[in-house]
């Protein structure tokens, strides 16, 4: 599958052999039978399973190309995507730092201006999310005005994957060990999603570091604190298909949670939102990670921020719903609250609610 993920990435351009080992075995000997044999796979699933929408060429003494649309699930579709990402790639400078129970975690800088700090998300990948057109146009968008700081969350990305310590208290104190690693004293504070619990802890108890802070489709209690025993059997019953299918063209996976996460996405969405859970996290560390936020409530620390707050929810969020993002306007002292027009849990360059957080964001970190 990743010699696949490889190729489809070229947008029908030759990927040589040393290129494939590389990228799919990590530089390892590797046989020219056994990449004609995964060639020869492809070439089997292309022709039969997908009715010949893609094949693989082959160009003598060169490489590989990929025809077909099967490509265009896994980054850009055009030639002003492809400069964006190549933009963002070559600017971005990727840093590690130790956390003190000597777990790895990396940390990425892109753009110019103020710091902006972005929480991490469930799962993530710092290169990944510059491919991955889902998150792409959020990257652009957050390092244009703003240096961004992101990082990959240990069990995720490109931090440490194999780790034995995870809890929320942890959590936070990597995100201490990371601004401190990188040298910044007061930032903007930006989470979407599951972010917001780490970036509310984070504002209640160093409310001198952050100047700003913005909240998008965010809550303040995981999952286990819902009073709704039905909301939290589907967790649960989420949890398990997440720890049996992450990363897999599961049909039950794509039903319960894309169809939650992205219901107005397309089919190509889709597909590259299961392309990124492949890279972002193995299956017991996103497991893992959903089952503990499950546990956190910071409810009784939104009270304590100090900072000034920018709470965005979409209105018909399938995921979380509108109702929680008021809660934490409402408790968060003077915070603005903006209501968003769409369902999308991460919003998208053609939902009318990316316009309105771009207008948001460029108002209010000003």
């Amino acid at each position: 599958m990743q010699v696949l993920v490889v190729l489809g990435r070229a947008h029908g351009e030759v990927v040589s052999r040393d290129d494939l080992i590389d990228q799919c075995w990590g530089g390892r000997i590797v046989t020219d039978d056994a990449i004609n044999r995964v060639i020869a796979q492809i070439r089997r699933v292309g022709s039969e399973f997908c009715q010949g929408e893609f094949s693989v060429q082959t160009i003598r003494s060169v490489g590989y190309r990929l025809h077909g649309e099967f490509g265009r699930a896994f980054g850009p579709a055009n030639s002003n995507q492809r400069e964006l990402v190549d933009r963002l790639r070559e600017h971005q400078k990727i840093e590690f730092c130790r956390t003190s129970d000597a777990v790895t975690l990396a940390y990425s800088r892109l753009g110019e201006g103020y710091p902006l700090v972005k929480t991490p998300n469930w799962h993530g990948h710092l290169e990944q999310e510059i491919e991955n057109p889902l998150w792409r146009h959020w990257v652009a968008e957050l390092s244009s005005r703003s240096t961004l700081l992101r990082y990959d969350q240990r069990g995720t990305g490109m931090s440490d994957r194999c780790i034995s310590n995870l809890n929320f208290d942890r959590l936070l104190e990597d995100m201490v060990t990371v601004v401190n690693t990188a040298g910044l004293e007061c930032f903007d504070l930006l989470a979407i999603s599951q972010g917001t619990l780490l970036a509310v802890a984070f504002a209640a108890r160093h409310p001198q570091r952050v100047r700003r802070l913005v909240l998008i489709n965010g809550f303040s209690s995981g999952w286990r604190h819902s009073p709704d025993p039905d909301h939290v059997d589907s967790w649960e019953a989420m949890c398990t298909l997440i720890r049996a299918g992450w990363g897999k063209d599961s049909p039950a996976l794509r039903q319960v949670y894309t169809s939650q996460f992205l219901p107005d996405g397309t089919g190509e969405q889709w597909a590259s939102w299961n392309d990124f859970q492949k890279v972002s996290a193995a299956p017991e560390s996103a497991y893992r990670i959903l089952q503990m936020f499950g546990d956190v409530d910071v409810a009784d620390l939104l009270t304590k921020v100090r900072s000034p707050t920018l709470v965005m929810h979409c209105n018909r969020d399938q995921l979380i719903s509108l109702e929680r993002g008021r809660f934490i306007a409402s408790k968060i002292p003077g915070a603005e609250f903006v209501i968003l027009d769409g369902r999308n849990h991460l919003p998208q360059p053609e939902d009318v609610a990316w316009k309105q957080i771009q207008a948001e964001l460029r108002r209010f970190l000003q």
